[in-house]
């Protein structure tokens, strides 16, 4: 039996992931093999239908052996179904064999639902990868302008240490271009500020949508284990029935002429 199915979870850009989940899996289609021991369209053994017996060759034959010449097929001692036996396991073998057609038909069903959740899975990890990617690179790409504007700002606080320490005092151009270099890094600095709120929430709304789609096929998968979880019961239900016919039923003889009366709807 195959193990059950994982996929990968849902987006791990800014929010945690959402738990592995798993499909059920699907058995062999019930009762397909002749081994299985499939209920036939009619019990087993069959005696020939009620025809002139030979004559008996001795007075001195037993019980058994007249009856075995009365019964054609029969082995000493052995009694065929009645009528209304054998309408019972032709109606039994006929519900099973609908039944089973049902079940392969719905199981069929699961199996093409299965593959589209698995397609789905399969796109939503490359959309996940493609959303991780492009968060890499603009997170890179923010970072590295933070650590530049970062050095411009260390070399403009040493600068006004330095005049500080040794009171020294800028004038004319110095001093103009000291004060638009100020100016210039706190104006920068805001503008990173905004732009980095305005990437969060960017990336946060992205995230959520990836997110909900990732819930969403939770809730299939979800539904889909329990469907398939009663339809596996109904399986084992069915196969547990065609074991109680093969005992009841198969291996009884039985008439032909009583089977024919049966389908006539006698």
């Amino acid at each position: 039996m195959k193990k059950p199915l994982s996929f990968p979870s849902r987006s791990t850009c800014l929010v945690a992931a959402a738990a592995i989940w798993a499909l059920g899996i699907v058995p062999a289609q019930a009762q397909s093999s002749s081994n299985s021991g499939n209920p036939a369209a009619r019990p087993a053994a069959k005696p020939a239908s009620s025809a002139p017996a030979a004559a008996p060759a001795a007075a001195a034959k037993t019980p058994a052996a007249r009856a075995a010449a009365t019964e054609p097929g029969l082995r000493p001692g052995e009694k065929p179904m009645s009528r209304e036996e054998l309408r019972v396991c032709l109606k039994r073998s006929d519900d099973l064999v609908a039944g089973r057609k049902v079940l392969e038909d719905r199981q069929n069903d699961a199996q093409r639902q299965r593959q589209a959740i698995e397609d789905e899975a399969a796109e939503l990890k490359a959309e996940r990868d493609a959303l991780q990617s492009d968060v890499n690179t603009q997170m890179a790409a923010f970072r590295t302008r933070v650590e530049e504007l970062n050095a411009r700002i260390k070399r403009h606080s040493e600068l006004a240490a330095d005049i500080n320490e040794n009171r020294r005092t800028l004038r004319g151009e110095q001093q103009r271009q000291f004060e638009s270099e100020r100016t210039a890094l706190q104006t920068a600095g805001a503008q990173l500020n905004a732009e980095r709120e305005q990437l969060v929430k960017t990336l946060e709304d992205r995230n959520r949508a990836f997110n909900a789609k990732a819930s969403a096929r939770d809730a299939r998968v979800a539904d889909w284990n329990q469907v398939h979880g009663k339809l596996l019961e109904e399986i084992r239900a069915a196969e547990a029935e065609a074991e109680a016919w093969r005992r009841e039923c198969g291996n009884r003889p039985y008439r032909e002429d009583d089977e024919k009366a049966i389908r006539a709807g006698k």
